[in-house]
């Protein structure tokens, strides 16, 4: 799986998925080591609006 260059993703020994937002720009996923790229795929796609609205704030700040 492919993820834009201002995501990064951490496999961590974690009962559920987190995505978090920086202000610099970046989004952090923290995923179980037994997550498929495709369930990673389906929160991204999940969260897409999530994910832009609070990258918009911050470039806003």
């Amino acid at each position: 799986m492919e993820l834009p260059e201002h995501y990064i993703l951490i496999r961590k020994e974690v009962k559920h998925a987190r995505i978090r937002v920086s202000e610099d720009g970046r989004v952090r996923i923290i995923a179980p080591p037994d997550f498929s790229d495709e369930d990673i795929a389906l929160i991204l796609k999940k969260k897409a609006k999530w994910i832009d609205t609070n990258l918009k704030y911050f470039k806003g700040m």
